[in-house]
């Protein structure tokens, strides 16, 4: 099925729900596993190779639009975006996808859902592994306090996506305000209600975007699995495409 995809050069299409749309690819080789990519804020959505290796290693994988972000409806920020990634499960749970493209339906019951999110998507991830469906999440990059952002002022970053990605996320000041005060969706503050054994945080030490020091510090408190790498910055899920190590480190907590 892969080979048959890759040879189009495009990502299939679905939609969950009413609102959510999600691009895909069913494995090369079917694992009864699915994995869930959740994307940084702001970030193009362009995981067209990431998605390609990991179908190719086997994985139903689903690049996720966020309500009211790119081509999905709704209002970004009025609920958690982690919700979106609970919703995103129990419709893989449904067991039902269909490829927009040609209404051809396939049918997949995961036996294991993973979620994978970078910076924002990171939080997102780590606040969506509440949902005991959800058996791994690698976070890259993570915010873990948006109470404590010191790299990129979340004021600055709300005025530069009204600018810069004008209409790709369509959000209400109130939305902002409550992501910005830590409010809306946000690690630190769920910390009792997540299992540490779900989790495992890959972080720069040099990252001058989202700081390692409050990163490392999530890490200790919760005693989630933590690699601290030297001089890799800010690193996107891309990354994973990129670097073998990184996909072998994740292959074997995945495996755990």
């Amino acid at each position: 099925m892969l080979s048959a995809c890759m040879k189009t050069k495009y990502l299939l299409r679905t939609r969950i729900g009413k609102n959510m749309v999600a691009e895909f690819l069913p494995p090369s080789r079917e694992s009864g596993k699915a994995i869930i990519l959740c994307d940084g804020l702001p970030s193009m959505p362009h995981k067209k190779t990431l998605v390609n290796v990991l179908a190719g290693r086997g994985f139903w994988v689903f690049h996720l639009r966020y309500r009211g972000t790119w081509e999905s409806g709704g209002e970004f920020l009025r609920k958690s975006p982690a919700k979106d990634v609970i919703d995103a499960v129990a419709f893989l749970k449904k067991g039902r996808i269909t490829d927009l493209y040609n209404g051809k339906i396939m049918r997949f019951r995961p036996k294991q859902i993973f979620v994978f999110g970078s910076s924002f998507g990171g939080a997102t991830a780590i606040c969506a592994s509440v949902d005991k469906r959800i058996d791994a999440v690698v976070a890259i990059s993570p915010v873990a306090d948006f109470c404590e952002i010191r790299g990129q002022d979340p004021r600055w970053l709300k005025e530069f996506v009204r600018v810069a990605f004008w209409g790709a996320y369509r959000s209400s000041a109130l939305g902002w305000r409550k992501l910005i005060s830590g409010t809306l969706m946000n690690p630190q503050a769920i910390i009792h209600k997540l299992d540490k054994n779900k989790i495992f945080i890959i972080h720069s030490i040099d990252d001058e975007i989202v700081r390692y020091g409050p990163v490392k510090r999530f890490a200790r408190m919760l005693g989630c699995r933590l690699w601290s790498l030297k001089t890799q910055g800010h690193m996107s899920l891309n990354e994973i495409s990129r670097q073998k190590r990184l996909w072998r480190e994740i292959a074997v907590f995945l495996r755990r």
